[in-house]
């Protein structure tokens, strides 16, 4: 993620509130990659914590971080490529 934000916030409450405010000087386009990180974030975290509780199993940080990226990178290759 800190390849397109320097400097991101430490809560999800700052993360909501800096990505809903809009900004001049950001493109669609990194605005739309923030808004995929974030989603897919908080999408795998919960994924994260529902293995934990219901099948006791647990994965690292590097593989959720991974996870991420990935699910990112898909999801940019799969949106059609405007002129």
């Amino acid at each position: 993620m800190r390849r397109v934000w320097s400097n991101p916030p430490l809560d999800i409450h700052s993360a909501a509130a800096w990505i809903s405010f809009p900004r001049a000087s950001s493109s669609p386009q990194f605005r739309c990659i923030i808004k995929l990180i974030f989603k897919s974030t908080i999408h795998l975290i919960w994924k994260e914590r529902n293995m934990r509780i219901f099948c006791s199993r647990s994965s690292s940080a590097q593989m959720i971080c991974a996870a991420v990226d990935r699910q990112v990178r898909d999801r940019l290759l799969s949106i059609k490529a405007s002129p």
